[in-house]
């Protein structure tokens, strides 16, 4: 069975999870492909988008790169021409028996229905909180404060005023509906990423397959040294926590540990940014390391500490220090007590608590022969290998084989190839964006000023702004549903209109067929009554 992978290129522990999973499951008879999507700083001239063969260790790598683009920006998040137009191509090549996404970060979503649209049996793996959260916040907001969760999307417009708020909510909208309706299987890496999904419609199925490590185990227990050489591995930012470290670090003698920060940013920002604020602290700033540094990194040290922040998926890291009894203190976020074994092989404390963090962190440096223990443990409790991943995955490939599903071909290389047009249909935004300037026009034409508006939900989100834009006011909005009847949006009250007064109404909903009769029961005439979905 021919697997294709297809990735975010970013460096971290995600391209080496995929990495090791697709040459763990890799045989004569199953060979597998890595496509990565290469992103390049956006407004920069990127060159010619197309595909790459990239060097690699035994797996296939081809490189999507050339588009211009911000990760981040929801507009990308939802579709890209140039990209679906290459990966379907790419696809009608190599002909794979399943594609397999690994998360929705990143990338356009309409990848995943567009290889679903062609025939192809698709898996999702989620492995972070990005589809519901911009990516690389972890539910963390700006201030520093956690988020209760997204809301649907609408908790999301605070924390990116610079976003078109219509595209926000567009976006997550789409990415549920795709993981939804296009997957022949949804997995997350822990019960945490799954149940933070199914709560916001990513269905009841979502099953977990939880991390190994590749990383060769040790073959002696480990012997924990005095003073303890204390490690941290993770970005500067402060989703990842290593202020909150720091600060409990103060309160403990110098000379009873050392550590070494290893950071996702640069030796420049450590030191303008972080030295300051810690002088007398005994640490010292090491670059990323290379995934084959793994177990040096780990062996060079006896005390891992974790003191995420944010909704963390599962830390590969945690399995990496499990493969190599290193022991850890964590925080609670996320997915991250799910890899631990409370006072066995680490221990926990709440997320936030510096003091807690202090405390734990002092007990364990003054009581030596607990670190040792922990290893102990470690070594007699190997880690989960990516051997049992790879066979858990073999077992849902062949589950997903079972799929009856049609394989159309295209005919046409374009982005404008029936299959993809298709394909695309399934989001409302172009379809209400095309129709909203036809709608405008004709507003105009007539020299109107203000409008009503039908509609409360994701559709109004997205006409509000075109209406905004063209400087058309709203008189009110109404709603037939009973349960927003006397509620506002915008700060206007959401209620039927008394008279039409020779205004017209927009209908942003998809019931219009429905709501016509009323309207024209209420005075619209026929003329005035202007439907913004298709």
């Amino acid at each position: 069975m021919k697997i294709l992978h297809v990735m975010l290129e970013v460096a971290s522990g995600l391209s080496v999870y995929v990495r090791t999973l697709a040459q763990a499951l890799t045989d004569a008879d199953n060979p597998n492909h890595i496509l990565s999507i290469r992103l390049e700083a956006h407004g920069l001239a990127a060159g010619q988008p197309g595909l790459h063969a990239v060097a690699s260790d035994g797996i296939p790598h081809h490189r999507l790169s050339g588009i211009a683009a911000d990760a981040t920006d929801p507009r990308f998040l939802c579709s890209e021409p140039r990209t679906e137009a290459l990966f379907a191509d790419f696809l009608e090549q190599l002909r794979p028996e399943v594609v397999h996404f690994h998360s929705l970060s990143g990338m356009p979503a309409s990848l995943l229905q567009i290889a679903h649209v062609l025939g192809y049996r698709t898996v999702l793996t989620l492995h972070d909180v990005c589809a519901l959260c911009r990516p690389y916040r972890f539910f963390i907001r700006d201030d520093g404060r956690e988020c209760a969760g997204p809301l649907n999307g609408h908790a999301c417009i605070d924390c990116n005023p610079e976003l078109d708020p219509a595209w926000l909510l567009e976006r997550f909208r789409y990415a549920r509906e795709v993981a939804g309706q296009c997957c022949d299987a949804v997995v997350a890496v822990s019960d945490y990423i799954r149940d933070a999904h199914a709560v916001y419609g990513y269905g009841e199925g979502i099953r977990v397959i939880r991390h190994g490590v590749g990383l060769a185990g040790l073959d002696r227990p480990r012997r924990i040294e005095r003073p303890p050489r204390l490690l941290f591995v993770g970005g500067l930012q402060a989703q990842k926590g290593l202020h909150v470290l720091l600060e409990a670090l103060r309160g403990i003698p110098p000379d009873l540990y050392r550590l070494d920060v290893y950071g996702g940013g640069s030796h420049h920002q450590f030191e303008a940014m972080i030295r300051p604020r810690f002088p007398d602290l005994p640490m010292r700033y090491r670059d990323r390391y290379p995934a084959e540094a793994v177990a040096e990194v780990m062996d060079g040290h006896d005390l891992l500490i974790v003191p995420a922040l944010g909704g963390e998926a599962a830390g590969m890291v945690l399995q990496e220090a499990r493969a190599r009894c290193l022991p850890v203190i964590c925080s609670d976020a996320g997915g991250l007590p799910e890899y631990v074994r409370e006072g066995e092989t680490g221990w926990l404390y709440p997320r936030h608590d510096t003091a807690a963090l202090g405390r734990l962190l002092r007990a364990r440096l003054d009581r030596h022969d607990e670190l040792q223990d922990a290893a102990d443990a470690m070594f007699r409790r190997p880690a989960r290998r990516f051997a049992d991943v790879a066979e858990e995955y073999r077992g849902l490939y062949a589950e997903v084989g079972h799929v009856a599903k049609k394989r159309i071909h295209r005919r046409a290389a374009t982005a404008s190839d029936p299959v993809l047009h298709a394909a695309m249909r399934f989001s409302p935004a172009r379809h209400v964006q095309a129709r909203m300037a036809e709608i405008v026009a004709e507003l105009q034409r007539r020299g109107a000023t203000e409008v009503w508006l039908f509609g409360t939900g994701i559709v109004a989100d997205l006409v509000d702004p075109c209406l905004g834009a063209a400087k058309i006011g709203v008189l009110g909005y109404f709603d037939n549903d009973p349960v927003r009847q006397g509620g506002q949006r915008l700060g206007r009250p959401i209620c039927p209109p008394r008279a039409a007064d020779g205004h017209a109404i927009i209908v942003a909903a998809s019931s219009h067929a429905q709501i016509a009769p009323q309207l024209q029961d209420l005075g619209f005439a026929p003329d005035d009554i202007l439907l913004a979905y298709p």
